[in-house]
């Protein structure tokens, strides 16, 4: 039976190394027995296009479910201009991508 292709968030690339060849999409690697070519790529790995775009309103306008780079789920929640977000970034410093990316998305936050 044939595996389907792993899907990863990055785009595939082919790593050869001391003799090692690995496949590699962002967090997910496939280590072949055999060298491949770029054109038979997608039938190991894909990158799934959609991944990025898991983004679905929570509750209200100001509260948003999001799915980070590495495949974590965060809330990200705007009350009267304060920005918060669950990740561990945001824990640390009070300030990360996430909430970043999100202020570029929306206008205002009320």
């Amino acid at each position: 039976m044939k595996k389907p292709p792993i899907k990863s968030q990055y785009p595939p690339a082919i790593s050869r190394y001391k003799g090692v060849v690995r496949i590699v999409g962002g967090n997910k690697s496939i280590t072949l027995d055999h060298d491949i070519s770029f054109n038979e790529l997608d039938k190991y790995m894909i990158q799934n296009l959609s991944f990025n775009n898991k983004q679905t309103k929570v509750k209200s306008d100001t509260e948003w479910q999001i799915i980070g780079s590495k495949g974590d789920e965060y809330t990200i929640k705007c009350t009267n201009g304060s920005w918060s977000c669950t990740c561990m970034g945001y824990g640390f410093r009070r300030r990360c991508k996430h909430i970043s990316k999100k202020k570029q998305e929306i206008k205002n936050c009320k």
